[in-house]
């Protein structure tokens, strides 16, 4: 088995040993009703490394969404814990950022996976 993408590096190193951190839920139109901690962990690993929020503030807002149980991490819920944590500049910053289609992590990482599969597929086929 080969792993890949940036879920895979945080429980492969142990920064993520927990699979509420990728789970989520969704309605009956698949639209997710939840968000995974991942992605929330994925951007304000960025939101730290631009000093647009503290270490110590991004540490506290995970440990208070961790406490949730995994279908009850919303945007509501987000967005109000991190207001409390960070202020609201930060926690703005933060709900527009997770909203953006760039911080699905998720996504990502299973476009990458697609990708591979699809190289080892035509690597496969041009060998037969």
């Amino acid at each position: 088995m080969v792993g890949l993408g940036w879920i895979y590096e945080q429980f492969r190193t142990g920064h993520l040993t927990d699979d509420d951190e990728v789970a989520l839920v969704f309605d009956s139109n698949y639209f997710p009703l939840s968000v995974p901690l991942v992605r929330v962990r994925f951007v304000l690993r960025a939101m730290v490394q631009s000093d647009e929020v503290s270490t110590e503030a991004a540490t506290s807002l995970i440990t208070c969404l961790k406490l949730a149980p995994f279908d009850e991490r919303t945007e509501e819920r987000i967005a109000l814990a991190s207001r409390d944590v960070m202020g609201l500049g930060a926690s703005e910053v933060l709900m527009k950022q997770l909203r953006d289609a760039e911080s699905d992590v998720k996504g990502r990482d299973t476009r990458e996976l697609v990708a591979r599969v699809q190289e080892e597929a035509d690597v496969s086929s041009s060998k037969a």
